[in-house]
């Protein structure tokens, strides 16, 4: 090779020779044949084995998960008149850009609609890295347009849940309802995709037929975290309808210790609610710190407050108040309760502190502070 690139660099298909030599020795040694793949990009620009070398930079950055530079050279090579190939590069191309987040780029390519040759996965594979982008742009009408119905067997968990997501997102529950019973093989996935398609009819006011695919899911081959959250769910279906005692009925069937805090703070709650006001207290005093970070906590940190604001109980007043004013926008609440619990207790240097502080600016408790001021 070193006579030949000494004495015959000139010749016809020379070019051809060190290429092929410098892919053999790639497999063996990629830093020594990066010499000759560097000389061919130099004295050869714009030939065939340019671009073939640009395209095994690609691959080689691919592999590397280098994907900002292998985009670069696939771009190059798509460029070219080069036959060979261009199925994978066009391919990877989009891989690479879609794990890059680069989700409008992808779409984009595939809009221009000039896909070369691919092989049989790649086909089946583009659908997919399609839907995938837009689904994460948050188009669903998009994935719904793109993907199959008699695809969603197929699948994987991921795809499959995002299939039925954009299905509920456009609003098609019965379409949806169809895909998710398509799936009732796959425990884990079907119990999934069954309480997505509960919450959807939930959200859309469709109570019962809410409660009937709870139901179906407590009874039903899923896995046991998916019963325990269907219990959940069903629960605040109770809890809304002011069913308190039924809410509380369903709760003590929840077993999962994943699930222990939110059935605590939905006990808590009911019996708030139903006027059990210190069997509430007594529950959240016991389990307090397990409840200090659940989607409920502000919510339990109110009740009890008031609850103690009622009893006269400065000390556990004071120490729901300092964990609720990490809330944003409760500092108002807690200026007012504050200054009428220290006026109701004799208290009349804290009191007016506080309400003092409330006059400060407009509130919805203005006309009884200055009253009380």
């Amino acid at each position: 090779i070193k006579i030949i690139i000494s004495g015959y660099m000139n010749y016809k298909n020379v070019e051809k020779t060190i290429y092929d030599f410098a892919v053999a020795l790639h497999g063996r040694s990629p830093a020594r044949a990066q010499k000759y793949l560097r000389l061919i990009l130099k004295r050869f620009p714009g030939s065939r084995y340019t671009m073939l070398t640009y395209m095994l930079y690609g691959n080689e950055n691919y592999r590397k998960e280098k994907y900002a530079k292998a985009i670069e050279y696939y771009e190059k090579f798509l460029s070219s008149t080069v036959s060979d190939h261009r199925g994978k590069a066009f391919y990877n191309l989009l891989k690479s850009n879609y794990n890059l987040k680069r989700y409008d780029v992808v779409i984009n390519i595939l809009k221009k609609g000039k896909i070369p040759p691919l092989d049989e996965d790649q086909w089946r594979e583009i659908p997919l890295i399609h839907a995938r982008s837009y689904y994460s742009r948050k188009n669903y009408e998009e994935v719904y347009n793109i993907l199959k119905w008699e695809d969603v067997k197929s699948l994987s968990d991921s795809d499959a849940l995002m299939f039925v997501h954009s299905t509920l997102e456009t609003g098609d529950l019965a379409s949806s309802a169809k895909l998710t019973g398509n799936l009732r093989e796959r425990t884990k996935l079907y119990g999934k995709t069954m309480l997505m398609l509960a919450e959807f009819y939930s959200k859309s006011g469709k109570i019962s037929e809410a409660e009937t695919v709870y139901n179906s899911l407590i009874t039903g081959k899923v896995p046991a975290i998916d019963k325990d959250r269907a219990l959940i769910e069903l629960a605040i279906l109770k809890k809304n309808s002011r069913d308190y005692q039924g809410s509380l009925t369903i709760l003590r069937q929840v077993k999962s210790e994943s699930l222990k805090s939110e059935k605590i703070s939905l006990v808590i709650i009911n019996n708030f609610l139903s006027e059990k006001e210190k069997e509430a207290s007594e529950i959240t005093a016991a389990n307090l710190r397990s409840l200090l970070n659940t989607s409920y906590t502000e919510e339990l940190l109110k009740m009890n407050l008031q609850y103690h604001f009622d009893q006269l109980n400065i000390k556990s007043f004071r120490q729901y108040s300092s964990l609720l004013i990490k809330y944003r926008g409760n500092r108002n609440l807690i200026d007012y309760l504050s200054a009428k619990l220290y006026y109701k207790t004799g208290s009349y240097k804290k009191s007016f502190y506080n309400f003092y502080r409330l006059s400060l600016s407009k509130t919805p408790y203005t006309t009884e502070t200055n009253y009380y001021l």
